[in-house]
């Protein structure tokens, strides 16, 4: 089971036992940036499967370089401008290091 798969399925087990309808997914750090933005596509439509409103990654490099590649340099620059505003709060790490 590769970084993505491991983070998703241990963040679904805790919100299918706690929980998870109606609830906004955040995922980042570490894990999160070194997945793909397909990948963090993938991921994100997982989220209806355990009832989430939506889920969501912070801007990276990833991202950056998706928008770049599909011609989209002009939202790059807006990004860039407020990268450090696009990201969650490290504050909610669990014990295994998986973030949501």
């Amino acid at each position: 089971m590769d970084q993505r798969e491991r983070c998703n399925s241990e963040s679904c087990g805790i919100l299918t036992v706690k929980g998870g309808t109606g609830a906004i997914v955040e995922y980042f750090g570490e894990g999160a940036e070194s997945i793909s933005c397909t990948g963090k596509g993938t991921i994100c439509n997982m989220g209806a499967e355990i009832g989430a409103t939506t889920s969501v990654f912070g801007y990276d490099d990833s991202m950056r370089r998706y928008l770049n590649a599909t011609d989209r340099a002009d939202i790059v620059a807006l990004a860039d401008t407020v990268a450090a505003h696009l990201n969650g709060d490290a504050r909610s790490l669990c014990k295994s290091g998986c973030l949501f």
